[in-house]
């Protein structure tokens, strides 16, 4: 098959690839369900959850460190 080059693909379809390998929405639903406005708020939440995350396990370490 060859290297994967992630220039081939575009923003949108990172978008939904996150979605769906986060488990938030199906490719079913991101067709029938969601319009592109909501797809990409529902992307926003994964985002801004994840760098929560991170932060809380950043302040965490530095209270034990």
């Amino acid at each position: 098959y060859g290297d994967f080059d992630s220039e081939q693909i575009t923003g949108l379809e990172w978008v939904m690839y996150t979605l769906i390998r986060e488990r938030v929405a199906t490719m079913t639903e991101l067709k029938e369900k969601y319009n592109l406005d909501e797809a990409l708020k529902l992307y926003d939440i994964v985002v801004m959850q994840r760098d929560i995350e991170r932060m809380m396990t950043k302040r965490q370490n530095e209270e034990r460190g």
